[in-house]
């Protein structure tokens, strides 16, 4: 029993290693990548947060979950916002993306792609 235990540990540590790894990742895309893309990166990274959050409270005490988790958000709400600034977007791209963070990472149509399916529904 104490080998299945062991298994379960590492298995979770590595999860929770690679989910970090990839909202840092994506986040750290909202800086480098094409300024029209910062809301969707960062609608994708919001979808893992809750999943991390739920990680670091099962595997951490819950002082250490949650200032994990406080940070990680605290990271994913001001990230995107600097990346907008510093790429010198307008005020639209703060809007939407706002809506986003609200939302809790709800989907914004992909640049080009979700326009070419539905153009009719998606037209502004």
């Amino acid at each position: 029993m104490a080998a299945a235990d062991q298994a379960l540990v590492v298995a979770e540590r590595a999860v929770f290693a690679v989910n970090a790894l990839i909202v840092l990742s994506q986040l750290l895309l909202t800086v480098t990548d094409d300024p029209a893309q910062v809301v969707w990166l960062a609608s994708s990274a919001y979808w893992l947060l809750t999943p991390l959050a739920i990680l670091a409270f099962l595997m951490f005490g819950n002082r250490q979950a949650l200032l994990f988790s406080a940070g990680m958000y605290l990271l994913s709400v001001l990230v995107p916002w600097s990346a907008l600034l510093w790429k010198g977007q307008f005020f639209s791209s703060f809007g939407n993306l706002l809506r986003v963070q609200l939302q809790g990472g709800a989907s914004e149509p992909r640049p080009g792609r979700d326009r070419q399916l539905r153009p009719d529904l998606l037209q502004r």
